[in-house]
């Protein structure tokens, strides 16, 4: 009788594949307590797993960076708000006009403003003017107003107030001369306009338009014939460019 020999592995194989399920059942035991709770060491596992922050992928913070721009764009900053000074120069050019003595004067000449912003919508401040008076008679033109103003959108700003001021002009043949007081329109719009470092005032490249209109005594002569009036009415509508921060 002949006995064959299994060679050793072979043997070797089997009993690995015998083992194997028992080892690995063995190893899930070890996660999972005699009740059937989870061990110790498993709810150790699970919260260092919590604790450890998510990594983001390039797309999610790529996302993140988008939103917080589009914010920013949208005016997320404009909730920022609140007083601050409110100040300004621009050089002025326009007409004084005398209708009633049939006078009219170029002026050309320098205005500023000083003042309080309260916030976005409405500024309160002071403009006074000094101004060149050309054409059939020269001389000065010096004004002074107090103005409520409110910006729109930070692009237009439209403001009221009372005015006075007074002017001397003398020519060849005219000459004229009044003190006077009414009423100040002013309407601008800001093209250009940027954030200061505290992110609430403006600073802003400023067009605007001027308008006065004044009453009061004016005296006016010329060689042929001469006028005074405790009522005359005087028009100065004026063109401004300059810088505002607001």
């Amino acid at each position: 009788m002949r006995f064959r020999y299994l060679s050793f592995p072979p043997i070797a194989a089997l009993l690995l594949s015998l083992l194997a399920p028992g080892v690995a059942r063995a190893g899930d035991d070890e996660d999972i307590d005699d009740d059937g709770a989870p061990s110790a060491r498993a709810e150790g596992e699970e919260q260092e797993a919590k604790r450890k922050p998510k990594k983001k992928s390039k797309l999610e913070t790529d996302d993140e960076a988008d939103d917080a721009e589009d914010v920013d764009a949208a005016g997320g900053n404009m909730e920022r708000d609140g007083a601050r000074f409110r100040g300004g120069v621009s050089v002025e050019g326009g007409v004084l006009a005398i209708p009633d003595s049939s006078l009219t004067m170029g002026a050309v000449g320098v205005q500023g403003q000083v003042g309080a912003q309260i916030n976005h919508l409405v500024g309160v401040y002071w403009v006074p003017s000094l101004d060149i008076l050309v054409g059939p008679a020269g001389g000065v033109n010096v004004a002074s107003a107090v103005l409520v103003d409110f910006t729109i959108i930070d692009m237009i700003s439209i403001g009221v107030g009372p005015d006075v001021g007074a002017f001397a002009a003398i020519g060849t043949n005219k000459l004229a001369s009044g003190a006077n007081y009414g009423a100040r329109l002013h309407f601008a719009v800001h093209p250009v306009f940027g954030r200061g470092d505290d992110g609430i005032r403006r600073k802003a490249f400023s067009i605007g338009l001027e308008s006065r209109f004044l009453g009061g005594p004016v005296v006016t002569a010329s060689t042929t014939d001469a006028d005074a009036t405790l009522t005359g009415f005087i028009v100065q509508p004026m063109l401004t460019v300059g810088y505002t921060a607001m």
